[in-house]
């Protein structure tokens, strides 16, 4: 995976997570103490959603290699991602 950043801010690293079989709407296995986590499409891009419902072609496209913090565990539990194309995967480094 490379070097995993220890800290996002003030938070600390407390664990990592890859979502795979995104032709579906996936959200995040949030850890008890996650604040904050940096969203990384590694293999296609990806649509988010922050509301809860499923992504669609209107909602923001997170391009391969492209990163995404989101600082907040509300934001975090209301997540969902969907594939831009077939086989996407997301890595996603967890912060609290």
């Amino acid at each position: 995976m490379g070097n995993v950043p220890t800290t996002l801010g003030n938070d600390r690293y407390v664990g990592t997570e890859q979502i795979t079989s995104l032709s579906t709407a996936k959200s995040l296995a949030l850890p008890d103490n996650a604040r904050s986590a940096v969203l990384i499409p590694e293999t296609q891009g990806v649509r988010i959603a922050f509301d809860g419902t499923t992504p669609t072609s209107a909602d923001p496209l997170l391009y391969a290699g492209q990163d995404l913090t989101v600082t907040t565990r509300e934001d975090l539990a209301n997540v969902r991602l969907i594939e831009e194309a077939a086989s996407a995967t997301v890595k996603v480094l967890y912060f609290g």
